[in-house]
């Protein structure tokens, strides 16, 4: 009877809330039918109509980024075109459409880069690299990675720049230039401390600790491990908890610490099937398997494994 009740109020707060977004969606609809052409409130009212929609309702956040396009051609606005740019590149993006995402990304790129807008180039520049590394092209990714830090750099845009070097680290990690990943992580985790962006700090932890395990620097791997595992836990991120822990394990078994790399593989797994993170939870067990096979718990070993 209590999880019907559960099951009908949550029904009911859904129903709530797709009704009272509506509501927002119809008022701001009601202010562009009241408003000027050429007004900038205008284009502001698109930009939230777009931004609203765009986690939840992905064909209408695209029809409204092609309005906001549309809209601005009609009236030759340079900077509200590379807006409508922006936003079409980010929904085709977001659809998979790689080829029509990477028109529109990169006709926003010019435009900022003409206009002078150094941020919202390096944004369209970080997303184009992240979509070829995602495609299998790192190295062309690192190219645009390598212009957006040019955009970003002598300027105090630390926490997108902080990003910019982070993905750029992974990359050279996955090609196997460990010593270049490290260097380009250690930059990503200054820039976090920069911008007082401590998510972005353990994420450049985390990655820092990856490098170092590839070059088998333990001592290094696993205090940026536990850095990030830390600040993860705390702040109740159980996804990414869970995936410092598991990394944390791995470090302390290279180190020949294993009963404390059954210890912490045994709280990824925990957090893992807690939180129901079906991806990890795989993960985490075959960690908790060979930190227990190299204790010598063999049944445990074949239970988990």
């Amino acid at each position: 009877m209590r999880t019907l009740l559960f099951t009908c109020c949550l029904f009911w707060w859904s129903n709530c809330l797709i009704a009272q977004n509506e509501r927002y969606l119809d008022s701001i609809e009601t202010e562009l039918s009241r408003g000027v052409a050429n007004d900038s409130l205008r284009f502001l009212s698109l930009s939230r109509l777009w931004r609203h929609t765009l986690n939840s309702d992905l064909p209408r956040s695209e029809a409204y980024a092609r309005r906001v396009l549309r809209e601005a051609r009609s009236l030759g606005d340079p900077e509200y075109i590379a807006l409508g740019h922006r936003f079409l590149g980010i929904n085709l993006d977001y659809a998979g459409r790689a080829d029509s995402s990477f028109y529109h990304y990169n006709r926003g790129i010019a435009m900022y880069r003409a206009a002078g807008n150094r941020l919202q180039e390096g944004v369209l520049l970080f997303n184009v690299a992240n979509q070829l590394n995602a495609l299998g092209f790192p190295d062309s990714a690192l190219t645009y990675l390598t212009a957006a830090d040019s955009a970003f750099t002598g300027v105090e845009y630390w926490d997108v720049h902080s990003a910019v070097n982070h993905l750029a680290s992974s990359i050279e990690r996955d090609q196997g230039r460990y010593h270049r990943a490290v260097e380009l992580a250690v930059s990503a985790y200054e820039l976090a401390r920069r911008a007082a962006d401590s998510s972005r700090m353990a994420d450049a932890a985390l990655q820092i600790s990856m490098a170092h395990l590839s070059l088998k620097d333990y001592p290094a791997a696993l205090l940026y491990a536990e850095e990030a595992a830390g600040f993860y836990l705390r702040q109740d991120d159980h996804y990414y908890a869970t995936d410092a822990l598991t990394l944390h394990s791995t470090v302390l078994l290279r180190m020949g610490r294993t009963e404390q790399a059954v210890a912490a593989a045994e709280r990824a797994v925990a957090l893992a099937e807690e939180h129901q993170l079906d991806d990890l939870t795989a993960q985490a067990q075959q960690s908790l398997g060979v930190a227990l096979l190299a204790a010598d718990r063999l049944p445990a070993a074949e239970r988990t494994l």
